[in-house]
């Protein structure tokens, strides 16, 4: 069966809430205002525990859903609707993601692609291909590799990276986002020795048989190099974040729960609401006490 995704469902969540009273012979209340869309013939999940299923919805041009029910009664109802016929797809309610990084997919729009990479070989082809972009001095950057995938699992170190970038600083992140994988052009520029057995609060450093950093760094251990990547230009991130929040509901997300959020990025999410270019809903959450927290208690939070 096929499936279709009705990404417009959550849209308006008010609407949503309040639907037109369809009973089981197919009487409705009295029909909206037109121009309305009709789709019926589908199998459509309301989240309703009296009503679970119906096979027609009604919605206006703002994706308020006007009624949900029978396709004869809603046909009935509304005779100058236009009408598509769903074929028996499946309409579901938009999806929330309870836990999602909405930024950091945007900033993944700005990088190399690695996720499904099959070994390091194919990790490299894909870089050199996105360094035709880039200028001198600027950072290669990726994310998305799991030696997982690959056929020798093991933490990958710099020197995989090293002999095909010698000059140019590289750092890929990992697929869940808590490691890092660069090479030494970019280790050279950390102003302390990541040398010996000490270790960063929070985060780990992986090293090699002679104590050096091999590369790969995890988690709170990830700033010590991350620190230093220059900032991307806010037109860069807004033009990103408009094709993160594009794939985010091509896929019927609707909404997302997102964790240990910055200053900046609320704001940029803001200004997106404002201009009416931020078709989800997302529930921000700063990473802990300190400018962001303090600032969002001073705006007496956001809503």
């Amino acid at each position: 069966m096929r499936t279709l995704v009705a990404i417009l469902l959550l849209f308006c969540l008010p609407g949503c809430d309040r639907p037109a009273p369809v009973d089981p012979m197919g009487e409705i209340a009295k029909p909206g205002p037109l121009p309305v869309k009709l789709w019926i013939n589908g199998l459509i999940y309301t989240s309703d525990e009296h009503n679970p299923q119906a096979d027609a919805l009604v919605f206006d041009e703002q994706g308020v859903i006007l009624a949900v029910g029978t396709s004869a009664a809603l046909r009935t109802a509304w005779p100058g609707a236009e009408t598509r016929d769903l074929e028996g797809a499946v309409v579901i309610p938009g999806l929330i993601d309870s836990h999602g990084h909405l930024h950091n997919l945007a900033l993944s729009k700005t990088r190399a692609q690695l996720r499904g990479t099959r070994d390091i070989d194919d990790i490299v082809r894909i870089l050199k291909e996105h360094e035709k972009n880039l200028s001198d001095g600027d950072w290669l950057l990726g994310r998305g590799w799991d030696q997982n995938d690959w056929p020798h699992k093991e933490f990958p170190d710099k020197t995989d990276l090293d002999r095909h970038f010698p000059d140019r600083p590289v750092l890929l992140d990992r697929v869940d986002g808590h490691a890092i994988w660069v090479n030494s052009a970019a280790l050279s520029l950390v102003d302390r020795d990541l040398s010996g057995s000490w270790q960063p609060q929070g985060g780990f450093i992986h090293r090699d048989a002679s104590g050096q950093a091999s590369g790969i760094l995890l988690n709170q251990a990830e700033q010590i190099v991350e620190d230093l990547v220059p900032p991307e230009t806010e037109a860069l991130m807004s033009r990103a974040l408009d094709l993160a929040l594009q794939q985010m509901v091509s896929l019927g997300l609707t909404g997302t729960h997102e964790p240990g959020v910055p200053r900046k990025v609320i704001e940029r999410y803001l200004k997106k609401i404002d201009e009416n270019r931020f078709p989800s809903r997302v529930y921000v959450m700063v990473g802990g006490v300190g400018p962001t927290f303090e600032w969002l208690c001073a705006q007496g939070g956001i809503a």
